[in-house]
């Protein structure tokens, strides 16, 4: 296994001269070979480029040369972000043996910035799912708790991270598939403002709804993952030529004076005592640090649900529609129940929900924020989720997506940015978690609240038993 290092650790040590490039991926490949396999984290490794990258990484260093901030540190990602002649079967039958003609933007980023792709980790069938079960490539185990489940759809990605097998990994985040394996697996997870991040060479589920972002064990790993990613890119027309958020801004300034808005219930969706009694420790928390914490009353969530419900099944059905009229039972029956009643979505009402989220936006901006610069949410509204209950079918199981993504989803359809945040362990040792949500391209702010509360509770630092 690794030793745990951040992006920010390994860093150092490269830059020091005391680990090398070479080493550091010799390192991760072989963890992710051994505990990776156990933990069925990876879905397809290329130890030889790997190590190639590596060498020559190493070679421009001693020669001199510009290294970028990530300059030989091992990532491996979910396996929906294409490179060009690698083949990958984004977690499924129907596309087993497919080969990218691309890379994707996200990757390109990471190999300017000088970061060693090691491969891909394993993710939910066409990262539909918010449980991580996946029947064909095998639902990889959470590092907390083999009877717990890692999350989906990035659950490879939670899990590689989590159990120290390398520093962060891409993402990507249609309906909390970020979020959700951060908050079940200890780690912070970034689902960046929607156009914050290049969606080129990524798999598309529903591209008006889908954001690229990226897994780290603390805020300032996620803000270096960040600034190498934001940024336009011509290949994706709803990218921001904004500035891009530097990493170092998350560790300037403290919390105080800033206002934090507490979403107070009653909600939709019942929360678990632990959970609502973690949501009011963080608020503690804050406050001592000098944030103003304000009670806010959201509105109801369920319109923002089901506009991205209804945006997600419209737009993935008509991506796999020959694949879902060809060869339907090359899918998992949960993915494919999922999919086919977005064939019968009528096109005024698809229209309609498109249309309709600018004015969403501006409500809920309006609305819940006032003149606060984030929110404080429940990440789930319960415990991490038990393997045997994510086998559970129709209305049971159903309750339990509701469960876990509720508070999640509505930020998807929003576009706003949104961290999943470690806290204090729940009562049973399971991890617990919240969300922060910010403005439009606030991810900076979000970030350097996590790292404060990170401070003050140490909550990166808690090591898995698996790990």
């Amino acid at each position: 296994m690794t030793s745990l290092f951040g992006l920010a650790e390994a860093a150092a040590l490269v830059a020091k001269g005391e680990a090398s490039a070479v080493d550091l991926a010799t390192r991760a490949l072989d963890a992710l070979e051994d505990e990776g396999g156990r933990l069925g984290a990876v879905a397809a490794l290329d130890r030889r480029a790997a190590l190639a990258t590596a060498e020559r990484l190493d070679r421009e260093r001693r020669q001199g040369g510009p290294c970028g901030p990530l300059h030989g540190l091992p990532l491996a990602h979910k396996a929906m972000f294409y490179r060009k002649g690698r083949p990958t079967d984004l977690g499924s039958r129907p596309r087993r043996g497919f080969v990218p003609e691309v890379t994707a933007a996200a990757l390109e980023r990471l190999d300017g910035a000088g970061a060693v792709d090691l491969g891909q980790l394993n993710m939910v069938e066409f990262a539909l799912g918010v449980t991580g079960r996946n029947e064909i490539t095998g639902t990889p185990l959470n590092p907390w708790g083999a009877d717990l489940v890692p999350g989906g759809s990035s659950s490879g990605s939670a899990v590689a991270v989590a159990a120290g097998l390398v520093p962060a990994a891409l993402g990507s985040d249609t309906g909390g598939s970020i979020r959700i394996p951060a908050a079940c697996c200890n780690l912070v997870g970034l689902k960046p403002t929607y156009g914050r991040v290049s969606r080129f060479g990524a798999m598309p589920l529903s591209p008006s709804l889908d954001h690229v972002g990226a897994f780290a064990r603390d805020a300032y790993d996620a803000a270096l993952m960040l600034e190498v990613l934001a940024g336009p890119d011509p290949r994706d027309r709803t990218t921001s030529f904004r500035p891009v958020p530097l990493a170092r801004a998350v560790l300037e300034g403290d919390l105080k004076g800033l206002r934090v808005g507490l979403a107070e219930g009653p909600f939709e969706v019942a929360l678990d005592p632990a959970i609502a009694a973690g949501l009011d420790a963080t608020a503690k928390t804050l406050e001592g640090l000098g944030a103003v914490v304000v009670p806010v009353r959201l509105p109801p969530l369920k319109p923002f649900i089901d506009a991205r419900n209804l945006i997600m099944r419209a737009e993935a059905a008509s991506h796999h529609r020959p694949w879902l009229e060809g060869a339907p039972d090359a899918y998992q029956e949960q993915t494919r129940v999922r999919m086919e009643p977005g064939l019968d979505v009528l096109a005024v009402d698809y229209l309609d929900a498109l249309r309709g989220r600018a004015g969403r936006l501006a409500g809920f901006v309006r609305g819940a924020f006032g003149g606060n610069a984030a929110l404080l949410l429940p990440a789930l509204a319960g415990p991490v989720p038990s393997v045997a209950a994510a086998g559970a079918e129709g209305a049971a199981f159903l309750d339990l997506v509701a469960r876990m993504g509720h508070f999640i989803f509505p930020f998807n359809d929003l576009g706003l940015p949104a961290a999943s945040v470690p806290t204090a362990p729940l009562p049973d040792g399971t991890p617990g978690a919240v969300q922060f949500v910010g403005r439009p391209f606030a991810e900076t702010t979000l970030l350097r609240i996590a790292h404060h509360l990170d401070r003050e509770g140490g909550f990166s630092r808690r090591r898995p038993p698996r790990a």
